[in-house]
């Protein structure tokens, strides 16, 4: 994991360019290596809460242990770059029944732990709406295993096959910084930008900016 604080997301900045990007944090990481998380907001990127640890599990922790770890990452992440995360995703998206409602009680406006839908959706909570945002069907760390081209390949497809389809579609590139991050698979993720760009009608935009969209065309209240 050390090769994604170290290098691996160093890497990936250059490799980003003016694309922007949604970055998840732990709040550990955050601790350990507040300059690392700092260069990454100030490139313009989304730093996005990502729990405190990637064992601190939401589904395994009741109602108030995850409100007080909800908090302690939150706080964290705010010092150190001096913005409040606007988005939370559950390691290995294992968020429990309360996260929702503990989310929007502590302000957040998205959610990445849902996979139910193709498109964004605006959850009701006890505090008001959220916008859950899909994360991906496919990752470095599970494709990769087919080979970088076959990774790269997938993820092209997977656009083209977007654009082509009729109505609004989400195309999104997960990549992990200790994995992604390493030179060949960042070679193709730069590809894959790349490819991302070509097209004159795509929106790149953070999960930050999509999640802001989705409130204003679906409205604020549940």
């Amino acid at each position: 994991m050390d090769h994604g604080v170290t290098t691996g997301i160093w890497r990936l900045l250059d490799v980003l360019g003016d694309v922007p990007a949604t970055v998840g944090v732990n709040g550990l990481v955050a601790e350990r290596h507040p300059e690392t998380v700092m260069a990454v907001h100030e490139a313009g990127h989304e730093i996005a809460a990502h729990s405190w640890a990637q064992d601190v599990v939401p589904a395994l922790l009741g109602a108030d242990a995850e409100r007080a770890s909800i908090r302690r990452c939150t706080d964290i992440l705010r010092r150190v770059t001096g913005v409040r995360p606007a988005g939370w995703m559950s390691p290995r998206a294992t968020g429990s029944r309360h996260t929702a409602d503990l989310l929007a009680e502590a302000g957040y406006r998205w959610t990445g732990d849902h996979s139910d839908h193709d498109l964004p959706q605006l959850l009701s909570t006890a505090h008001g709406p959220l916008v859950s945002l899909m994360h991906s069907d496919h990752s470095d760390v599970r494709d990769a295993a087919a080979g970088p081209y076959a990774y790269r390949d997938l993820h092209r497809e997977l656009l083209d096959q977007l654009l082509a389809a009729p109505g609004p579609g989400v195309f999104r590139l997960t990549v992990h910084a200790h994995v992604g991050g390493r030179p060949l698979l960042a070679g193709m993720v730069g590809q894959i930008l790349d490819h991302v760009r070509k097209p004159g009608d795509v929106w790149v935009a953070t999960h930050a900016q999509v999640a802001e969209h989705v409130l204003t065309h679906q409205g604020r209240t549940p």
